[in-house]
């Protein structure tokens, strides 16, 4: 059990009733930008001031419900995401869960996952589909455009001719965006 704590990717503590912290795997040292055995038997409190500064300001009160949480008073289960910005700056997923020690103390466990890439990934994302339909927009306002015109104007053969082939090369450029996004996708 001991060899699989370690070797998590994800970092675990395990705290007593009381908010200190009995137990922190490697993973979650290294996650917080702490020294190995920094914390061990350390007050939740006092563990908050030692990382103080190297996260974003979160709201008072989502601060006050995480202490609880860790505490030992707050409800839980319970989720936060937090932005560190020292030592390296990460996206980071903090789950508060109940650890069941006996009838009338529950431990609390806290999960800590690293999850910068998934947030860079659904941005990446965003950015690709702001841009893609950007994109998809300047053929389609001139198909809409020159159809209308063909719809509602009488115009020459030549004219004609001359706005159909617009039609036609805005198509096949449509056509080629649409293969790129299936490509990509």
């Amino acid at each position: 059990l001991a060899a699989i704590l370690e070797s998590m990717t994800d970092g675990l503590a395990l705290l007593d009733p009381g908010g200190r912290i009995l137990y922190c795997n490697r993973s979650a040292v290294a996650l917080m930008g702490l020294v190995d055995g920094e914390i061990l038997g350390k007050p939740v409190d006092d563990v908050i001031g030692i990382v103080d500064g190297r996260f974003e300001s979160m709201h008072e009160a989502t601060t006050a419900e995480l202490l609880g949480a860790l505490r030992g008073s707050g409800e839980v289960p319970v989720t936060f995401e937090m932005k560190m910005l020292r030592p390296q700056e990460r996206d980071l997923m903090l789950t508060v869960f109940p650890v069941p020690a006996d009838p009338e103390d529950t431990m609390r466990g806290l999960l800590i996952r690293d999850v910068t890439a998934e947030h860079e990934a659904v941005r990446r994302r965003d950015a690709f589909v702001s841009i893609a339909s950007h994109e998809l927009r300047t053929p389609m306002t001139s198909l809409v455009g020159f159809t209308e015109l063909l719809l509602h104007r009488e115009v020459s053969e030549a004219t004609r001719r001359e706005w159909l082939e617009h039609v036609h090369k805005e198509t096949l450029r449509l056509a080629e965006i649409v293969d790129d996004l299936l490509n990509v996708s």
